[in-house]
């Protein structure tokens, strides 16, 4: 049977898209803005805002496997660093399901 796009898709489907896409542009040494990001998973104008929720748990999966954080590629257009918001570590918290990853 064939599949369509899904329109609303999870947010793990969301951060496995840009994991994919990460992982292309680490291949070929490039980077992309939040904007292209944006554009590239279908968001409103004012979606870059919403991309932390989808690189905070991708970057958190770098660095618990002692890889190099993916996310540090993406990159904001005018300065072609980092959002302010990028912090390149994380920290286990225990909660009430177990031992969760948080951000520092």
């Amino acid at each position: 049977m064939l599949k369509f796009l899904n329109l609303n898709p999870s947010r793990e489907s969301r951060a496995i898209q840009i994991w994919q896409t990460l992982v292309g542009k680490a291949h070929n040494r490039q980077t992309i803005t939040y904007d292209q990001l944006r554009k590239l998973l279908g968001y409103p104008s004012d979606g870059a805002r919403v991309m932390g929720q989808f690189l905070d748990p991708i970057k958190c999966f770098c660095i618990q496997n002692g890889l190099p954080p993916l996310t540090i590629l993406v990159v904001n257009d005018t300065t072609g660093s980092p959002g302010v918001g990028f912090n390149p570590w994380c920290r286990k918290q225990r909660t009430g399901e177990g031992i969760q990853t948080r951000l520092v």
